[in-house]
């Protein structure tokens, strides 16, 4: 690593954090007695905050520094001093502090500080180490391990390092140094830094996408092993170290759960949409089925969206690229009084050319056309309560993943002559494909700090409506014509969570599910089969059979965690969840006239209940070779 120069009024100090290890060149001071001691403490690598200053009679000054970590109470204690401070940085970011509150001279509020801890501090005067008065810490002072100290079996086995705290300033100008960003998560349900979390996990933040040019969660396999983001029928796929699952029909979930600021999001077909306004892309790697739970045992993808500002603030962005593709973000965020703020989002996104044609019907095919808009309402009426309110509306048009053709080598069975043509975009059947989605959510987030307890609850709901055309048979014969006619999905979820005070040691979550789902096939046909395959001769004018089936999910669960610290370096995590759904299926089965007009001509009838997670259904028995047929 590049080593930093920092230069002081007094000193100038040289950090080579890849060597680990730091010299420090003091201007005023020449004996060697007083070299070897500073060569001795900072034998190891180092992280600076601050200056030095010459101090005067014993001030004292107004401290309001609260519990956190040793590391980040030493920070705010130098910045509040100008008291150069030396301490073990391994150390003392996992050792907790009580805080500091009050009126305090400088050597009274670092003993109060660092009381019931393992840390102590010294003073360097004159080339030696002393204790701490208000005569010698000019010097600065050192922060020393206490021996025998609990601790001490944690640094055998991680390294260990130093940091320097002060203010440094050139003029009027002051800077912080730099440090390795740190990214928060949200992985455990709690906030917490992404290097802290015993989670196999990737995270990406905003300039991570831009530059990355990942604009759709379809994208994020480009920089995320493991993970495998694919497409069938339009509906998003995701894979991760293997498990997935490829069908995407009304009242199936994924066993990659996908979520949006907290929200499960069941429905394949929601999950397809462009990035804008995000903050933070979240992909946990694993099965999460304790706090996450449902239809999570190959992992989770996350998408958590910026967060309002009381600052005014605007930004937007127009390309136009390859394939005739435009595409126009903007985003706005300001306050609305003092404790309201509100954001607004939207993406536009319209591809002209199509990346391949529809050899049959001599159209192009693989466009799309796309509108997103976002908006989040912050309202924090104590610091001790948060309300937010999210909503997003997404009306978008697509041909991918809908149009499919055979593979090479491969000849069709129902004309025996259709086979591959030549270019991996094109297609070859009768009916150019189609998907149109319509969704809407609203969600409401309430996060109230009390006794330093948290209770979080986070409802939700959501609206998804799809029409779908595409020929199944994959040759110019209407053999087997599929048209989906409002394949519906409204899902309402209410998430309660309670979790421990963040500053303890031992750190605990319980909380609740519940999650209503309604989907299925709601229009005149629902999901449509035409063609010479489904064509009843029984029935005059039949060419087509539909199925007008909804699944209706209740889903309860209830769960908790706790982490217990065996060591310093070690924690101990025992976790449950219990979970018990309902699902019903009710449905029909119509006799169809042609592709263009869907005229009922028969209805059959077909329910079934099953608590135990599956459903099984009888359908009448004149109508069910046709089903059989279709499905071979």
């Amino acid at each position: 690593m590049r080593g930093r120069v920092v230069d002081f009024p007094r000193r100038s100090v040289l950090a080579l954090r890849g060597l680990e290890q730091i010299a420090v060149r003091e201007d005023l001071r020449s004996a060697s007695a007083g070299a070897r001691q500073w060569r001795a403490l900072c034998a190891t690598r180092v992280f600076l905050l601050g200056v030095t200053t010459a101090w005067a009679n014993a001030p004292t000054f107004v401290f309001d520094i609260p519990p956190s970590s040793a590391d980040e109470a030493l920070g705010l204690f130098a910045r509040q001093t100008d008291v150069p401070l030396i301490f073990p940085y391994e150390v003392a970011k996992r050792i907790r502090v009580r805080g500091l509150k009050g009126t305090y001279s400088t050597t009274d509020g670092i003993e109060q500080l660092l009381r019931d801890t393992c840390l102590k501090a010294v003073a360097s005067s004159g080339g030696s180490s002393s204790s701490v008065s208000e005569t010698n810490i000019d010097a600065g002072i050192a922060i020393v391990q206490i021996p025998n100290c609990r601790y001490d079996a944690a640094l055998q086995s991680r390294p260990t390092g130093l940091a320097v705290a002060s203010r440094m300033r050139h003029g009027s100008r002051e800077e912080t140094p730099a440090r390795i960003e740190e990214v928060i998560v949200t992985a455990t349900r709690r906030e917490e830094s992404a290097q802290d979390v015993p989670i196999s996990l990737t995270a990406f933040n905003a300039d991570d996408l831009t530059n990355s040019g990942m604009r759709a969660p379809l994208e994020l396999s480009r920089r995320t092993t493991g993970l495998v983001m694919n497409q069938q029928n339009g509906g998003l796929t995701p894979f991760i170290r293997g498990v997935g699952s490829l069908d995407v029909s009304a009242g199936q979930e994924n066993s990659v759960a996908m979520y949006v600021d907290g929200v499960y999001t069941p429905a394949s077909y929601g999950n397809v949409f462009s990035f804008n306004n995000i903050e933070r892309v979240e992909i946990l790697k694993g099965p999460q089925g304790t706090l996450f739970g449902r239809n999570s045992a190959g992992g989770l993808v996350h998408v958590v969206t910026r967060t309002p500002s009381a600052e005014p603030n605007a930004y937007g962005t127009l390309s136009y690229g390859t394939f005739q593709t435009a595409q126009s973000t903007v985003y706005g965020t300001t306050g609305l009084g003092e404790h309201l703020a509100a954001d607004i989002a939207a993406v536009y996104v319209d591809q002209g050319k199509g990346y391949g044609h529809n050899i049959t019907t001599g159209s192009e095919v693989n466009q799309m056309r796309e509108t997103l808009v976002r908006s989040k309402w912050l309202y924090t009426p104590t610091e001790y309560t948060r309300v937010s309110a999210s909503f997003s509306y997404v009306d978008s048009h697509r041909q991918q993943g809908a149009g499919r053709q055979f593979f090479p080598g491969v000849i069709a069975f129902f004309d025996q002559a259709t086979t591959y043509t030549g270019h991996y975009q094109d297609i070859t059947g009768g009916v150019d494909p189609q998907i149109d989605a319509l969704g809407k959510m609203a969600a409401l987030n309430v996060d109230q700090k009390v006794g330093g307890l948290s209770f979080k609850s986070l409802s939700a709901y959501q609206r998804l409506n799809v029409f779908q055309t595409f020929d199944n048979d994959l040759t110019p014969l209407s053999f087997i014509d599929v048209d989906i006619d409002d394949q519906r999905y409204a899902t309402f979820t209410q998430e309660l969570q309670l979790l421990s005070n963040p500053q303890s040691a031992i750190k605990w979550i319980v909380g609740a599910f519940y999650l209503h789902d309604e989907s299925g096939f709601r229009g005149p046909h629902g999901l449509g089969l035409f063609g010479a395959g489904f064509a009843n001769p029984s029935v005059p004018g039949s060419e087509g059979v539909g199925f007008r089936t909804i699944v209706e999910t209740d889903s309860y669960a209830a769960f908790g965690e706790l982490t217990y610290p065996l060591t310093n370096a070690m924690n101990l995590t025992a976790g449950a969840r219990y979970t018990w759904d309902e699902r019903t299926l009710d449905g029909q089965v119509l006799a169809m006239t042609s592709f263009e007009t869907h005229r009922v001509l028969v209805r059959a009838h077909a329910d079934g209940t099953d608590r135990n997670g599956t459903c099984a259904c009888r359908f009448i028995v004149v109508l069910q070779r046709w089903l059989l047929l279709g499905l071979q």
